[in-house]
């Protein structure tokens, strides 16, 4: 409980603390006379003003208004904490005109959970700002609708009632943080057991898994498992960007995890020696993670409409803007995706995550929820889903192994349709002409790398909205 332990103080201890505070703001100013001066402290009533778990909900609360100050990109230039029997107060020295201070601090008092138990105030050497100079109504009360200095001065409520709503809000807390933390870390697993899952289907024609790995001599399954492993924390830091990310402009949300992903495929190749077995899938799965994070701001287990209108937000003009000026490379610069935009005007990855995933969610997802019943093991259903996958992308991975002929895209097609047309798996002939596929990938050295990275987004929205 907040209140049962710590120094009680008493009138005299809190005027003599003010005074000292008071003293120091004014110390402050007069060493940074061109900065604000913001200084945060709790709210807390009764004689126990300190112990160890009001400081940890000092330190957590403080930590969160910290952070809210990247949205001015404002430096602080000075740091003091006061720990004392009569209470915690920060004092921070910050270079802002001390409006925007103020704007941060009264959306931090109304909009964070903890908030209304703090009282952050931003001072200059003209005086202190308050919320009338910004045009914003006065504080209320934390337990009614009057002005909060009303209540005070009339002693509304009593300190029990006080303290109860105090130790209530943070109760519920942490109570939020821990179903958040569980949230999270179930997101983060969807996350790397779509990548498992997807090695895991077998026979997969040239594509690495248990079984084979004919068209990548480079790659094994255990390398797809060390590298799966290694994206963990990528995918929390995805979370993490989409989690606290609350601003309507997405495409910063993007440039916001890229770098994350460049250090991603860093640990990649650290796991693997250097080969790319995810690089494909830290995009695409990263931005799904990240968006799917954000849409759960407003709920768990947000729909699959709901995370994809964030992925076409966040990756708005992401084609124009990436392959805006490829002409004035030269050939040897040029990636194979890129290299098939010129020729062929195909977006690859990049319009298939613009145009948030419409083969996942014409053909992909769909297959898979007929497919829902126990007449069919997954390992089949999930290999049949990427064949659906294949028979309606053009996979840029097969292209560059066809060396670069387009037509590669059609003679798969039609293979696969063939595949399906004699009953799949289901017949001696549609297993027969799934093993010519099969010969024709080997032979050839193809590969359906894009698909696959399709099939491991599949996978982690079937996993979000429980189609398994």
């Amino acid at each position: 409980m907040l209140f049962s332990s710590g120094q009680s103080q008493t009138i005299n201890d809190v005027l003599r603390d003010k005074d000292q505070r008071v003293a120091f703001q004014r110390q402050l100013l007069q060493l940074y006379p061109k900065f604000s001066l913001v200084v945060i402290k709790l709210n807390i009533p009764g004689e126990i003003k300190y112990n160890s778990e009001i400081n940890k909900l000092f330190t957590v609360g403080y930590k969160a208004f910290r952070s809210n100050l990247s949205k001015i990109n404002s430096t602080v230039y000075d740091e003091y904490i006061w720990r004392r029997p009569v209470g915690v107060t920060a004092f921070l020295v910050i270079e802002n005109s001390g409006y925007d201070l103020k704007q941060i601090a009264v959306d931090f008092e109304e909009n964070y959970s903890l908030g209304r138990l703090f009282d952050v105030d931003v001072l200059t050497q003209k005086g202190s700002i308050s919320r009338k100079d910004i045009d914003l109504p006065v504080r209320q009360c934390l337990l009614c609708n009057r002005p909060a200095k009303e209540c005070a001065r009339s002693r509304q409520h009593s300190v029990a009632e006080l303290q109860k709503m105090i130790e209530k809000k943070w109760l519920d807390f942490q109570e939020t943080k821990a179903d958040l933390h569980d949230y999270r870390e179930k997101i983060v697993i969807f996350a790397v057991k779509s990548l498992l899952y997807e090695v895991t289907v077998t026979p997969k024609p040239g594509l690495v898994d248990p079984s084979n790995h004919d068209s990548h001599p480079d790659m094994n399954a255990f390398m797809f498992i060390d590298s799966s492993l290694s994206l963990k924390n990528y995918f929390e830091a995805c979370f993490d960007a989409g989690w606290s990310f609350e601003s309507n402009a997405y495409q910063q949300l993007l440039t916001k995890i890229r770098p994350l992903g460049m250090a991603a495929e860093k640990k990649m190749f650290a796991a693997t020696s250097g080969v790319n077995t995810h690089k494909g899938a830290i995009f695409s799965l990263g931005i799904i993670v990240t968006a799917t994070a954000n849409a759960s701001q407003q709920r768990y287990f947000p729909t699959v409409d709901e995370v994809l209108t964030i992925v076409k937000a966040m990756c708005s003009q992401l084609v124009e803007k990436d392959f805006a000026k490829l002409t004035q490379k030269t050939a040897e610069n040029l990636t194979a995706g890129q290299k098939q935009y010129l020729k062929y005007g195909l977006t690859g990855i990049r319009g298939e995550v613009q145009a948030g995933f419409p083969t996942i969610i014409n053909w992909g997802l769909p297959y898979l929820k007929r497919t829902n019943s126990a007449a069919e093991e997954l390992n089949q259903r999930l290999l049949n889903t990427l064949l659906q996958l294949a028979m309606h992308t053009a996979d840029s991975n097969l292209i560059k192994r066809a060396h670069h002929n387009q037509k590669i895209i059609e003679t798969t097609r039609q293979q696969i349709s063939n595949y399906f047309s004699l009953g799949a798996q289901k017949t001696e002939k549609g297993r027969a002409a799934y093993r010519q596929t099969q010969e024709y990938f080997k032979q050839n050295n193809l590969s359906l790398g894009g698909t696959a990275d399709l099939l491991i987004i599949t996978i982690f929205l079937a996993f979000l909205t429980n189609i398994f």
